[in-house]
């Protein structure tokens, strides 16, 4: 909510009459006026659950690093595909490729980054938006 709709809101819900000046004062943090409760946020307001990572970090026998590795298993050969179009372009776009080890209908993945041979930055994004395809596979309809 930027800080001209609190202002306004709070007018509104506590029928505030104020002047252009104090609106100004508000808008510019000189004064208060209790605009910072409207940015007040409890735990009762987010429905926000912490999620457990299936992600699992083993040592990478290749280069002796550590690697972070997942399975995902899919229900038909149309998620399955899915999935790996789209890691493989999202792998060509960020120049950050995976070791995918495919078998019927799951897709193993591991990363890390070799050139320090250890999970990075660049591996923890991958992982986050492979888990995001990966739910977005849940939707898909049966074939």
């Amino acid at each position: 909510m930027s800080l001209l709709k609190a202002v306004s809101r709070l007018c509104e819900t506590k029928e505030i009459e104020m002047t252009s000046v104090e609106y100004n004062d508000i808008i510019h943090g000189r004064i208060d006026h209790g605009v910072n409760q409207l940015f007040r946020v409890t735990n009762q307001d987010l429905p926000i659950q912490p999620r457990e990572s299936r992600w699992e970090e083993i040592q990478n026998n290749y280069t002796q690093g550590t690697a972070i590795i997942r399975m995902f298993e899919f229900a038909n050969f149309k998620t399955l595909q899915f999935f790996i179009n789209e890691m493989l372009t999202y792998q060509e776009k960020t120049d950050h490729h995976a070791r995918i080890t495919i078998s019927h209908y799951t897709a193993e993945v591991q990363l890390q980054t070799q050139d320090v041979n250890d999970v990075t930055e660049s591996d923890l994004q991958m992982a986050e938006f492979l888990d995001e395809i990966y739910k977005d596979t849940q939707f898909f309809s049966p074939v």
